[in-house]
């Protein structure tokens, strides 16, 4: 899995490794913590370790990537859909709303991305910033 390869980018041990990967396909922390076996203390004492909460925010960079990668693979498919409801509006209406909403998520997910980046880009600036004042 895309956590295995990420963790092991920090010094986890397993079951913080777990519960990485039950987070990613968890509702809530809770949730993760019960399919785990984790208390939610220690869930919350891991997350404001460094490590843990690098790998946490790399695992879901990367899911979201994944997620993105998925949603831009089907735009094809929903503009197909588009253009057949246009000829066929009376039989295509459930496929357009399909479209239309595949459109959108997709657009979405591009401009989080895009926005992901500036602001990482502006996090690693006044770093730079700060480490020269210091």
């Amino acid at each position: 899995m895309a956590c295995d390869k990420i963790s092991q980018n920090y010094t986890l041990s397993a079951r913080q490794r777990r519960l990485v990967e039950a987070i990613l396909t968890s509702a809530s922390l809770s949730e993760a913590c019960a399919k785990t076996g984790v208390a939610r203390k220690t869930a919350y004492l891991w997350l404001k370790q460094p490590g843990f909460k690098a790998a946490l925010q790399e695992a879901q960079a990367d899911l979201l990537a994944q997620s993105m990668r998925r949603l831009l693979t089907l735009q094809k498919t929903a503009l197909d859909a588009l253009e057949q409801s246009l000829v066929k509006p009376l039989t295509a209406g459930e496929r357009l709303r399909a479209a239309e909403y595949v459109l959108n998520s997709a657009l979405k997910f591009y401009d989080l991305a895009e926005l992901t980046a500036r602001i990482a880009k502006l996090e690693e600036l006044v770093e730079q910033i700060i480490g020269k004042n210091i």
